[in-house]
């Protein structure tokens, strides 16, 4: 068979046109291999990531005992040089609100910069292993609670007196809201050393972080903490205390919120003051472990909205005040009149 060349007719385009065509034609394959190429060594990486995830020496399933590699004990070791006391004290838990009950486990004396722990009495109907009191007594929850106490120091350390009151009142929640996650990121701790979730167990927000894990949203055995996990530890700290914590707090809230109120002008309590508030935030939520320093307060959008009760207390303070603010200077006023009268007589 002979060899016949063959020949191309393209309708309606110059010799210039189709050359153009065809090295972009020629292109456009380059183009495609190299996106093929790109694409198969995204999926061998991907492939080599997962067969890390399943490593059980550093991602381990919480059916069987791990093998972890080291981690920092920077927590634990900056705990050891707290200064604290501990108090013996009878185990009696308060109602608060109609909403369950709660047991004071520690305090920060913000007068004398001190911190209490509480250790609870043993009587003979709680003295078992199992016991809530034996459990409140135990070293890794005590350390869990001198770890949220100090988070409390290291808060004290901003003066939050530039506030306005409503967000003076959002404070007093990041400040316990902190201490929870500080808490928490204790027991991450202890946890990255044998991967036993037990640690995790006696608080709802340690708890919450604990099923997280479990749940593979996030794998703090990787080293760095992901925006997720810190989304997670945001959740745990906020809306779970919310739930389990804050009615507990609600009168002392009240109290330190009218004091702080009796101090001001309405004019100061009412002031725009967010950036303010987002620098203590900021220091409230920046938090030191494993060699790394993370703003938590980034993966915050907003503070959740103060309580119905709450939001009505501090409308009602302004109230009051403003009203006082009247009434003075409408009797200042009328002094005035008055000497001016009496100056003419």
């Amino acid at each position: 068979m002979p060899y016949t060349k063959p020949k191309f007719v393209v309708y309606g385009m110059k010799k210039k046109t189709l050359v153009a065509v065809i090295a972009l034609l020629g292109l456009s394959s380059l183009s495609s291999l190299n996106r093929n190429e790109n694409m198969r060594e995204r999926a061998q990486e991907k492939m080599r990531q997962m067969a890390l995830l399943k490593d059980p020496a550093r991602f381990p399933s919480s059916d069987k005992p791990p093998r972890y590699r080291p981690f920092s004990h920077t927590l634990r070791e900056e705990l050891k040089k707290v200064d604290y006391q501990v108090d013996t004290v009878d185990f009696c838990p308060f109602a608060a609100n109609g909403d369950g009950l709660y047991q004071n486990l520690g305090y920060f004396d913000e007068e004398n910069k001190k911190i209490t722990i509480y250790h609870f009495r043993d009587i003979r109907v709680w003295n078992n292993e199992t016991s809530v009191i034996s459990r409140l007594n135990d070293f890794d929850a005590r350390q869990a609670v001198l770890a949220h106490e100090y988070r409390h120091v290291i808060n004290a350390g901003y003066d939050n007196s530039r506030l306005n009151l409503r967000d003076y009142a959002q404070s007093l929640r990041d400040d316990e809201i902190s201490g929870c996650i500080a808490s928490v990121l204790l027991k991450r701790e202890k946890f990255l050393d044998n991967g036993d979730y037990a640690v995790f167990d006696g608080s709802p927000e340690s708890e919450y972080y604990a099923e997280a894990v479990k749940a593979g949203l996030f794998y703090p055995q990787f080293g760095k903490m992901s925006r997720l996990e810190q989304r997670v530890l945001i959740i745990a700290g906020g809306k779970i205390w919310e739930q389990n914590h804050s009615a507990g707090y609600e009168s002392l809230f009240r109290e330190k919120i009218a004091a702080y109120a009796g101090e001001k002008d309405f004019a100061a309590l009412t002031r725009n003051t967010d950036e303010e508030y987002r620098r203590l935030s900021a220091h409230y939520y920046t938090f030191k472990f494993d060699g790394r320093t993370i703003d938590l307060s980034r993966e915050r959008p907003e503070p959740m909205p103060l309580s119905d009760d709450m939001e009505t207390y501090v409308k009602i303070l302004l109230f009051k005040i403003k009203t006082r603010e009247i009434l003075e200077s409408g009797r200042q006023t009328m002094q005035k009149l008055a000497s001016e009268i009496r100056a003419r007589w």
